[in-house]
């Protein structure tokens, strides 16, 4: 569940539509969070690739919205711990594409999880926990954006697996 306002009618009790206002505007939050962090993701992965500082970029992909400097930093270090832990180049999809590559929908699973995902507590979208270093990390992106993360990505077994199950 995402983290919002919560609304309520003019007489001060709770109607249908001001319900379905703040559902809506929760959904419309969450896919700008999520649209934030995969064109960051996407910047990145372009730089790493170019064997450029990706950091410019990525600031400047979030200048003049309603984020916190901290937040293309906190991706950075998140891109760059999560490739060390699984062993290998975190697969973007093209630039422009509508549709999320299994590694961004993997991201996005991490950063969600990250919170009940330390290395002794895990749930069933992480089954083995976070490294220290990388639950900090995706605990340091939820923090840049100011509320935890909710996208409601469901699933079983490590998302970073490419045989393994995928929503």
């Amino acid at each position: 569940m995402i983290i919002g306002p919560i609304s309520a009618g003019p007489n001060g009790t709770f109607s249908p539509s001001a319900e379905r206002d703040t559902l809506a505007s929760r959904h419309i939050h969450a896919a700008s969070q999520i649209g934030t962090l995969i064109r960051l993701f996407r910047i990145w992965a372009q730089a790493r690739d170019m064997h450029r500082n990706p950091l410019p970029e990525m600031t400047a992909a979030i200048a003049g919205r309603n984020t916190s400097p901290e937040l293309a930093a906190a991706c950075h270090s998140l891109f760059q711990l999560t490739e060390a832990c699984i062993g290998r180049q975190l697969d973007p999809a093209d630039r422009c594409a509508s549709n999320l590559s299994r590694d961004e929908y993997a991201l996005l699973a991490l950063i969600e999880a990250a919170p009940n995902a330390g290395t002794l507590v895990t749930e069933d979208r992480l089954p083995h926990g976070l490294p220290g270093a990388l639950c900090w990390a995706a605990s340091a992106v939820n923090r840049a954006f100011g509320v935890p993360l909710s996208f409601a990505i469901t699933g079983g077994g490590c998302p970073f697996a490419h045989d393994g199950p995928q929503a």
